[in-house]
């Protein structure tokens, strides 16, 4: 069972602290990302130069709630700011533009293996997504 330890300090801390706190929450959060957006410039500059071709993928596990429907972070509630996080793929073969097609964590592994040409191992969960960053078909699943 789930052991109840009370209520979560930071959580009674942004309740406190009214609007102003959310606020503050948001703009620390915005901050944040923007510093990954550097890093991740730095790390694919230095890829780049090194003239080989790399398939680049950056995913997110999980989004951040900011107070969106009164909660913060990313609780037990599934609200689209949670579960819908950024999936970028790009490299040899995969075809330029956004999709907004349904892929799961689960699919990255038959996803990366198929494009770089390894077979899946057997009796995993996923399935390749390789046809939608190729030519943008259809969603590899229809639900998850």
């Amino acid at each position: 069972g789930v052991v109840d330890s009370g209520p979560d300090p930071l959580l009674a801390a942004m309740a406190a602290g009214g609007a102003a706190a959310t606020e503050s929450w948001r703009r620390a959060y915005g901050e944040a990302v923007q510093r990954a957006d550097l890093d991740v410039a730095v790390i694919l500059d230095a890829v780049q130069r090194r003239g080989r071709p790399t398939l680049w993928v950056l995913v997110a596990d999980h989004g951040e709630s900011l107070n969106d429907h009164g909660e913060m972070l990313h609780g037990d509630a599934y609200f689209d700011s949670v579960v819908r996080v950024p999936l970028i793929v790009t490299g040899q073969g995969v075809k330029p533009g956004a999709n907004d097609s349904l892929v799961s964590h689960v699919d990255l592994l038959p996803t990366i293996l198929d494009m770089v040409g390894v077979p899946g191992p057997a009796g995993i969960d996923g399935v390749s997504a390789r046809s939608l960053l190729e030519d943008g078909r259809a969603s590899c699943r229809e639900r998850v």
